[in-house]
């Protein structure tokens, strides 16, 4: 139950595509300003900066994306 790699850099209109490998747990993804619906997995980051994630229902399942323009 960990987000792996747990840091990712990518380009500025990029999408990022969690995979939940680990059976029928439910996951999700909550940051400042956006959050996902259980096992859902996609988001396009459009602006640079550092995007912190979590798994509001696993707590220490963090992550990070770094956007670069």
């Amino acid at each position: 139950m960990q987000f792996t790699p747990s840091h990712v850099t990518i380009e500025a209109d990029d999408t990022v595509t969690w995979i939940w490998d680990d059976g029928s747990m439910p996951h999700d993804v909550s940051g400042d300003g956006y959050g996902s619906e259980v096992k859902s997995r996609d988001r396009t980051f459009d602006d640079p900066g550092d995007y912190p994630y979590v798994c509001t229902l696993h707590s220490g399942m963090s992550g990070a994306v770094t956007v670069e323009g």
